[in-house]
């Protein structure tokens, strides 16, 4: 996932509830949002380095 981050790809995810239930839904969502989150930052971190 981090290295989609750096390529500048979009990440759709299909969370349909119907399939997995709403409570494993909800929590893969989590999940997914966080991992995202993680991967921008040390992105983020990266780009500070760079400019040092």
């Amino acid at each position: 996932m981090e290295k989609d981050a750096f390529v500048k790809k979009i990440l759709l995810i299909d969370l349909s509830k119907g399939t997995i239930g709403e409570t494993n839904a909800k929590m893969l969502g989590v999940l997914f949002t966080t991992k995202v989150y993680l991967a921008a930052l040390s992105r983020a971190d990266v780009s500070t380095k760079n400019n040092n």
